[in-house]
């Protein structure tokens, strides 16, 4: 199967239900919840996650193919891992201010090396930074050797400079 389409009555995607597949687009209306490992080592390269979708699962998207994905305003918890090892990703548009980040948020974006720009209502002016509530949670270093931190910022959350390898100097 290359494509599916669930249609309005699905409101959640249980624990590894496409893992390991060949699936490479879906098409969902009111998903609520994507569980752990749902769409991990897949060949998923076209999703559009719906404005009902509350919670993303562990590793949910874990080595998937799509080079952008949308976070919708209506997630409100995200789970460690959900985007690691999807070293096609080169953006994110993130609009879910609200969001809670569960268990560590270290391996959120781990692997991502590709990943260039934060796009939507939580991203910084120059794109670098994913940024909700004052607090910086991730940082793309593309390109960079040093970086100064958007104004405002109050706090620096664990791990937020995960992807840098080679900048020297913070400020």
């Amino acid at each position: 199967i290359k494509s599916v389409i669930l249609g309005g009555n699905i409101t959640s995607i249980e624990n590894e239900a496409f893992y390991n597949s060949s699936i490479k687009s879906i098409s969902m209306k009111n998903v609520k919840t994507i569980g752990d490992l749902a769409f991990a080592n897949t060949e998923l390269m076209d999703v559009e996650l719906p404005n009902t979708l509350e919670t993303i699962g562990k590793r949910a998207f874990k080595s998937a193919k799509f080079t952008h994905i949308n976070i919708p305003d209506s997630v409100s918890e995200m789970c460690e891992g959900a985007f690691v090892g999807c070293s096609s990703l080169e953006n994110i548009t993130f609009d879910a201010d609200n969001v809670e980040f569960i268990d560590d948020i270290y391996e959120l974006f781990e692997g991502c090396e590709n990943l260039s720009a934060f796009y939507g209502k939580c991203a910084s002016e120059d794109n670098r930074c994913l940024i909700i509530n004052n607090t910086l949670y991730s940082f793309i270093p593309k390109d960079l050797t040093e970086y100064i931190i958007p104004q405002g910022i109050t706090k620096l959350e664990d791990s937020a400079f995960v992807l840098c390898n080679y900048i020297n100097n913070k400020i």
